[in-house]
């Protein structure tokens, strides 16, 4: 038997064990997912008038679950994630946002890895990939670019066909501090504000996680 007719034969098997992997590690996050959501979401402090999360920590998990197991697993745990979330969260259209914000995150960096990949061979998967510091600054800036702009068109639904009109002219940011910033200036800065605190957070963390605790004490 040639060496390339076992590699052929192997492949399936290599492949099956690493979905099995992907939809196990999904099973774990998702689990974890839910205690979080449990613990904190209904606790969490949130912005008066708003609705909104100071921090929310859900998303990290999301996020970190993507970049040790794969895309696969992480769009499982997102979806799941995001559905938990509505036994839970007060505001009723907060976890449709949560998810609009995390999915770029894992979107964006799969993506720019398979466009990698089809430029030339691939020498390294998407996680090794991604856990070189300037691959995953660029791509994660792209994420938080995108999360913007997600954001920006959901908050304009939502403000425009959803809430009734006194929701956008009560619109303010007294919170900050800034009551004279009002109506559509406001929404587009709490936009601006709150996501770039948070993906802060959903990039750091996640990273330190996946690429410096786990390769430390073992190996996925």
């Amino acid at each position: 038997m040639t060496t390339e007719t076992k590699k052929v034969e192997e492949y399936p098997v290599q492949s099956r064990k690493k979905v099995t992997l992907e939809i196990a590690g999904a099973a774990i996050f998702i689990a974890l997912s839910a205690v979080v959501s449990v613990l904190t979401t209904m606790y969490i402090p949130r912005i008066p008038n708003w609705g909104i999360a100071i921090f929310d920590p859900v998303s990290l998990v999301w996020i970190t679950c993507f970049l040790i197991f794969g895309w696969r697993a992480g769009l499982l745990c997102t979806g799941a994630g995001t559905l938990i979330l509505f036994g839970f969260d007060p505001t009723g259209i907060g976890p449709i946002f949560k998810f609009c914000a995390t999915i770029p995150f894992i979107a964006i960096p799969a993506l720019a890895h398979v466009l990698q990949s089809k430029r030339k061979s691939p020498e390294k998967d998407m996680k090794t990939w991604l856990s070189q510091r300037p691959v995953y600054a660029i791509t994660m800036t792209c994420a938080w670019v995108a999360r913007i702009g997600l954001m920006m068109i959901c908050n304009y639904i939502v403000f425009v066909y959803v809430f009734p009109p006194y929701y956008l002219a009560g619109a303010d940011l007294s919170f900050f501090g800034l009551p004279g910033v009002t109506v559509w200036s406001a929404v587009i800065s709490m936009v601006l504000i709150i996501n770039t605190w948070q993906s802060f957070f959903d990039v750091l963390i996640p990273y330190l996680l996946s690429f410096r605790l786990v390769p430390k004490y073992m190996k996925i």
